[in-house]
């Protein structure tokens, strides 16, 4: 290829240089067009959109690249065009440029009234329909999206195709009312079907066939390696003068999502949070004397699972007095995850989402952790290529609740670690000492350390999580960092925690 020059004082050239053959080109001209900041250039990127010519591998590399162009500039909220024009898009003949429309509208201006009119749910390329299903957690919770969903549960290539039906199943879960009763109108007998069968969280139920395990621990420490649904069982006998009191139960971390079940009775869960302490509490006339069943039943969807954390952490207790519940449980694999076996292998989208959700009642226990007031959100950001933060500080008030939603747009894996006051070194050394450990990987390179007090796992390229926690009472500095390994000297920041009556 020819070299040419790029130049942030000539636009034009810019412009042209988006219809270059050469990636990295385009990349620099559309990178320049955003750093210049001036919105002078819309009317040729909007052209640039709106011209459905297509290569002979179905692309338009510059409608593509415009419409990145046009979201760096925040156009969408600083010209009344915009919005038309991205969302015009969602038509275009090009899968590429229409899944870059539907990432860049599901971010502000993605509404049901948008999805519906564009059909971009039925979308022919199987990518940019992935991508069009998943963005659907960004819109409120709506019923008729859930019927919508349902019937996608029902379309053959959905269900043969292992992303797009986990995908209808992600986005069922924020429209969870329409897609169940959707199903259930299609299905008026399916909760009658499942009351002859034994569940495993009834207190009655035979788990004599159950294998045993020693908790706490992970199960791969158990030689359980695997990723999947695993159930837990143990009896506990307890005295007559505990019979139909209030207690509460304490299980320690478990990884990654939980349902626990006392004498069948549900009695709290929490979904996706492999690093928070389960306590829960027990209402009166749950717990009986003599024979009590604890179950649980444990969704690991990655790396290390299980109820891991230490004995002291996990116990009954009623009346101020503990009882143990660390030493051998029961266990079942109800299902494994595999990159060969589909998750649906066995029922349908529907069936599997009912089951899980359909008898599942809203806690009302209070967390002692949980504060009362809004969430203060924080978004921190990778920055490509350089192994640093976007965010260097950000101030929290003790005591509140924080969100941070961080995002990994580089192309190694990366994570979040919310540490002590002063112990950044102390961290980071204890990180790098996880790379010759042979569980390292599956730690997430997290340090084991009273120091930690807040962490995401290993976020992997192009993927955001959500980090929330309860920000610590006392003021100062804490700092936060990546333990990926060899990261920590570079990639750190400060979380500033201030008193409530500190100005922001």
């Amino acid at each position: 290829y020819e070299p040419i020059t790029l130049d942030k004082e000539q636009p034009k050239e810019l412009v042209d240089a988006l219809n270059n053959d050469n990636l990295l080109w385009r990349m620099t001209a559309q990178r320049l067009l955003v750093e210049r900041g001036n919105l002078d250039v819309l009317p040729d990127l909007y052209n640039l959109v709106k011209n459905e010519k297509m290569d002979g591998s179905g692309n338009n590399y510059a409608a593509t690249h415009a419409l990145w162009i046009i979201d760096g500039l925040g156009a969408i909220t600083k010209d009344d065009k915009a919005e038309a024009v991205v969302s015009g898009a969602l038509k275009h003949p090009s899968a590429s440029v229409r899944k870059a429309a539907i990432q860049i509208l599901s971010k502000s201006q993605w509404t049901e009234e948008v999805v519906t009119t564009s059909n971009i749910l039925n979308d022919k390329d199987p990518n940019t329909r992935l991508a069009a299903i998943l963005s659907l957690v960004e819109i409120a919770s709506s019923e008729s999206l859930g019927e919508t969903l349902y019937k996608l549960s029902l379309d053959e290539t959905v269900k043969s195709d292992d992303w797009l039906s986990k995908a209808v199943y992600v986005a069922a879960n924020q429209h969870r009312k329409g897609f169940m009763d959707a199903f259930l109108a299609a299905n008026p007998d399916y909760d009658k079907t499942k009351t002859n069968e034994k569940s495993r969280e009834a207190a009655d139920l035979d788990d004599s066939a159950w294998k045993e395990m020693t908790l706490p621990q992970y199960i791969e420490q158990a030689g359980l390696n695997i990723d999947g649904v695993i159930w837990f069982r143990k009896v506990i006998d307890l005295p007559g003068s505990v019979a139909g009191k209030k207690g509460s139960i304490s299980l320690g971390p478990i990884d990654d999502s939980d349902v626990t079940w006392i004498n069948g009775v549900r009695v709290g869960g929490i979904e996706k949070k492999y690093n928070e302490k389960r306590n829960y509490e027990i209402a009166a006339g749950i717990l009986k004397a003599g024979r009590n069943v604890i179950t649980i039943r444990v969704d690991d969807t990655g790396s290390g699972g299980g109820i891991y954390g230490k004995p002291e952490d996990i116990f009954i207790q009623i009346a101020g007095k503990k009882t143990s519940l660390s030493g051998a449980w029961k266990f079942e694999v109800e299902k494994e995850y595999g990159s060969r076996e589909s998750l649906f292998k066995d029922t349908s989208i529907a069936e599997l989402f009912t089951d899980t959700y359909l008898n599942q009642v809203v806690s009302t226990e209070t967390n002692t952790g949980s504060p009362e007031g809004p969430v203060t959100v924080i978004k921190i950001k990778v920055i490509q290529n350089e192994m640093k933060y976007d965010l260097k500080s950000f101030t929290v008030e003790a005591g509140k609740a924080v969100e941070i939603v961080f995002e990994n747009p580089d192309f190694m894996q990366h994570n979040l670690v919310i540490a002590q006051i002063g112990s950044l070194q102390t961290v980071g050394k204890a990180a790098d000492k996880l790379a010759s450990d042979p569980k390292g990987a599956e730690k997430q390179y997290v340090p084991d350390m009273a120091e930690v007090l807040f962490s995401t796992k290993l976020v992997n390229p192009q993927q955001t999580v959500k980090l929330t926690f309860v920000a610590p009472k006392k003021e100062g500095d804490y700092p936060y960092v990546c333990t990926f390994p060899g990261h920590w000297s570079l990639m750190n920041g400060t979380m500033k925690v201030v008193s409530a009556k500190s100005p922001l």
